[in-house]
């Protein structure tokens, strides 16, 4: 594997383990009633993912050209990286909405 496919790789890596974090933090928020908040730590998670999905596109984008993209445990390990933040972007938003409901009834 080259050195600018690793680079794209560990960033995402590094993009969507940031973005599980914020979704972590965002749920926290809700929790405690605070939306203001959840809703721009969920705002941020997004931005995350989307860097993540940028560093993948790139090599998507190499494969589809006819470049070698070597496929290692470290492109796995980034995969299921994005797989799990965007999994749990989209399942955070939805638990916000639960706890936004749950406040106005109390």
């Amino acid at each position: 594997m080259d050195k600018a496919d690793e680079r794209l790789i560990l960033e995402l890596i590094s993009n969507s383990a940031r973005a599980s974090d914020l979704c972590d933090e965002a749920l926290e928020a809700a929790k405690q009633g605070v939306f203001q908040q959840s809703d721009i730590l969920l705002h941020q998670a997004e931005e995350a993912i989307a860097e993540a999905h940028d560093c993948q596109f790139s090599l998507l984008t190499k494969q589809a050209q006819g470049e070698d993209v070597e496929v290692n445990i470290l492109m796995v390990h980034g995969q299921d990286h994005l797989n799990r933040a965007t999994i749990s972007h989209k399942f955070t938003l939805e638990l916000c909405v639960v706890y936004k409901k749950l406040f106005k009834q109390l």
